[in-house]
């Protein structure tokens, strides 16, 4: 998971949520990984970037409140290709 650290704490973690929900279960054994984003723009660039590499992942975008329409969090799909995606996501760090 990649999510926005400009969101209050509470909206980030359900943010988490979703992009977990949403990108599909894990098999047993999975590792999780939550890693932090300044803002929107870089979390569109990450965004941009596994879509480049063919990484199947879920945008999360808020649809309602102050939020509304801004990209919050994104979800990868489970996969053994952790070689693929660590080229996209290397530069960030773990979510504090």
């Amino acid at each position: 998971m990649i999510v926005r650290e400009d969101l209050p704490k509470g909206f980030l973690a359900a943010h988490v949520a979703h992009a977990a929900g949403e990108s599909g279960p894990a098999p047993p054994g999975s590792i999780a990984v939550v890693l932090g984003v300044a803002n929107e723009a870089e979390l569109l660039a990450i965004d941009a970037r596994l879509t480049a590499r063919g990484v199947p992942h879920v945008l999360i975008v808020e649809n309602a409140g102050i939020y509304d329409g801004q990209a919050t969090a994104i979800g990868v799909h489970p996969t053994h290709d952790r070689k693929t995606v660590g080229k996209a996501v290397s530069s960030l760090r773990l979510v504090r």
